[in-house]
């Protein structure tokens, strides 16, 4: 009897260093901050596994264009919105199934003076249109 095969891919786009100009005070929307993401797609049906193809499969150059787009574009008061509006981004994907944003920002003023903080957030797409709701974790404490 023949078994069946059970696989998950993923494409990462890891370390993924911008500038952009996110944060709750004035001084980080006008002067930015160094921001880092790493970003994981869960992908479905993937004929790029057989075909070899890149038409096959999501190119993680897209995903990483897709950070970089955002991340440099609209400014948004917290580091969870703009990490939410990076998944929306990517499910919108064909072929992407569930997608974990990890957004990391250098900051000034946190008690215990961190390296980073951020927010690592995982959104699936749902049956039907649009997404099921986000699991949020925080390496900071702030309200998800």
């Amino acid at each position: 009897m023949e078994s069946e095969r059970k696989e998950r891919c993923e494409i990462q786009v890891l370390g993924l260093n911008f500038w952009g100009k996110h944060g709750v005070f004035e001084e980080e929307r006008r002067e930015g901050r160094h921001f880092q993401v790493d970003l994981v797609a869960e992908l479905e049906r993937v004929p790029g596994l057989q075909t070899d193809r890149l038409e096959d499969t999501v190119d993680y150059r897209q995903l990483a264009g897709i950070v970089e787009e955002i991340g440099q574009g609209e400014s948004f008061r917290l580091t969870e919105r703009l990490a939410a509006a990076i998944a929306e981004r990517c499910l919108q994907l064909p072929r992407v199934r569930s997608v974990e944003v990890t957004v990391r920002k250098r900051t000034t003023g946190v008690p215990g003076r961190p390296a980073w903080v951020g927010v690592r957030l995982v959104r699936t797409r749902g049956p039907g249109p649009g997404a099921s709701p986000a699991a949020c974790e925080q390496p900071a404490p702030r309200a998800c």
